[in-house]
C-alpha cells in the first residue's frame, strides 16, 4: 500500500486553505472561501480531501453558536494535529486580582477551567504559579495533558525579553520594582518551558484577547481591526492584514499611557494625568460617589447602567466619548474595518458604544467611517482565553 504524503495532497486549492488556516485557523468554510478567493463549492472540496488525509480537523466550536446568529452554527477547521491542547493562564486585574487557568483544543473548545484569586505583585514565582493552576484544570479532566503553554498578562511584553516598562525600573507608583518581581524583567516564557517541559508564549492580556476575537469571535472575517480592553485597565490590541502588531518593544496600543492632562491623577508609570487613569468609570463617577455605595466597583457600576440608571449611563456615554477621541488617530493610521469592544462590558455597553461612535464620526474623514463598525466582542471573559490557541499555533 502506497503512503499518501501530504505533499501529494497539496495541489491547487488545497496547498491554499492550508495557507489561510496557518494564518486564519479557526476559519469557516466561508471564510476559507473570502480569503482564497475561490469558489465555495471548491473550498468545499479542498476541505474535504484535506479532512480525509488528516492535515486539516473540523470541529464543533462552542463558540460559533453566539447570540443573535441564527440556524446551525458552522464547524471551525484548524490544521492537524486537532488533539492539541493548549494550556492557558490569563492574569487580571479582575476583582482585585483573578487568574483564569483553561485547557483549550486548537478548534476554540474550552475543555477545562479554573478560576482562582491571583495578585501579580505577590507572584514570586509565575512557572510554579502557572503549573499550579494548570494542574488543577487539567485535573478537571481526568489529566489531560497539554503540549503548549500561552500566559497572558496585564502588562505590555516584550517577546524574548520581558515586561515592556514605559519608564526604566517602574511597575508600581512609589517606588522601584521588588526583588520578588525581578522575573518580570526576563524572559518568562524560557522559565516557563524550564518548569513545565513544553513550548511557552507569552503576550499582553490585550493582544491575546484581539486574536481571540478576531479568530472566534465578534472578528471573525475581518482581517483588520481593533480589539477595545476597557474593564480592567485600557489598551487596544491591533490586528493588520490577519496579524497581531506588537510595535518594536511590545507597546504598540497602549493608549492606557498617553498622557492627555499634566495635572491629572498620578499614574503607576510615574507619570501623570495618563488616559488609563481618567478614560475609567471609576474618575468619572467621582462627582456622582455621594449617592452610590462608598466602595462601589466598576462592576456595581456597569450593574447600575445595564438596568437604566440615567445618570450612569451618561458617566459611560462619556468615557465612550472621551477613548473615541483619543482612539480616531489611531483609525486614521490604521483604517480597521472593526472595532471591538471589551465583551466583558455586557450590556452596559450601549452609551460607551455610542459616545465612542459619536466622537469618531466627528473627527474621521467618511471614507474611514464607511469602511469600519463598533461592536461588542462577544467572548465576553474568554477572549484571550480562546486567544491562546491562535497565539500558540502561530506566534510570529
Amino acid at each position: 500500500m502506497a503512503v499518501r504524503r501530504e505533499s501529494d495532497v497539496l495541489r491547487g486549492a488545497d496547498r491554499a486553505v492550508v495557507e489561510v488556516l496557518r494564518r486564519h485557523p479557526g476559519s469557516t468554510r466561508a471564510e476559507l472561501a473570502r480569503r482564497t478567493r475561490l469558489p465555495l463549492s471548491t473550498v468545499s472540496g479542498a476541505v474535504s480531501r484535506l479532512v480525509a488525509a488528516g492535515i486539516v480537523g473540523d470541529e464543533q466550536s462552542a463558540t460559533t453558536g453566539a447570540a443573535g446568529r441564527r440556524g446551525r452554527p458552522a464547524s471551525v477547521l484548524s490544521l492537524r494535529p486537532q488533539d492539541r491542547t493548549i494550556g492557558v493562564v490569563e492574569v487580571t486585574h479582575h476583582a482585585g486580582g483573578l487568574a483564569r487557568a483553561a485547557l483549550i483544543s486548537a478548534g476554540g473548545s474550552v475543555l477545562a477551567r479554573v478560576d482562582a484569586p491571583f495578585r501579580l505583585l505577590d507572584c514570586a514565582d509565575i512557572a510554579a504559579d502557572c503549573a499550579r493552576l494548570l494542574g488543577a484544570a487539567s485535573a478537571a479532566v481526568g489529566g489531560r495533558a497539554f503540549d503548549h503553554v500561552v500566559v497572558a498578562l496585564p502588562l505590555a511584553y516584550e517577546q524574548g525579553v520581558g515586561i515592556a516598562p514605559l519608564e526604566p525600573g517602574r511597575l508600581a507608583a512609589g517606588g522601584p520594582v521588588p526583588p520578588r518581581l525581578g522575573w518580570l524583567f526576563s524572559d518568562v516564557a524560557a522559565r516557563l518551558e524550564d518548569a513545565l517541559g513544553v513550548p511557552a508564549t507569552v503576550d499582553n492580556d490585550g493582544n491575546v484577547a484581539a486574536l481571540g476575537e478576531h479568530a472566534f469571535g465578534a472578528g471573525r472575517g475581518h482581517d483588520d481591526l481593533i480589539h477595545l480592553k476597557l474593564v480592567t485597565g485600557l489598551a487596544a490590541g491591533l490586528v493588520v492584514d490577519g496579524r497581531l502588531v506588537r510595535g518594536a518593544r511590545g507597546l504598540a496600543g497602549e493608549l492606557s499611557h498617553l498622557r492627555i492632562d499634566s495635572a491629572g491623577p498620578a499614574c503607576a508609570c510615574g507619570r501623570r494625568g495618563c488616559l488609563g487613569k481618567i478614560a475609567t468609570a471609576d474618575h468619572l463617577l467621582e462627582p456622582h460617589r455621594a449617592r452610590l455605595a462608598p466602595r462601589a466597583s466598576v462592576y456595581d457600576v456597569l450593574a447600575l447602567a445595564a438596568q437604566g440608571d440615567p445618570e450612569v449611563r451618561d458617566v459611560l456615554g462619556a468615557l465612550g466619548r472621551l477613548v473615541g477621541r483619543y482612539l480616531a488617530p489611531v483609525c486614521v493610521m490604521l483604517n480597521p474595518s472593526i472595532i471591538v469592544v471589551d465583551g466583558t462590558l455586557g450590556p452596559a455597553a450601549a452609551p460607551v458604544i455610542d459616545g465612542m461612535v459619536q466622537s469618531l464620526e466627528s473627527a474621521l474623514p467618511t471614507g474611514t467611517q464607511r469602511a469600519m463598525t463598533v461592536v461588542l466582542g462577544q467572548l465576553g471573559d474568554q477572549a484571550a482565553l480562546l486567544g491562546a490557541p491562535r497565539l500558540a499555533l502561530d506566534p510570529a
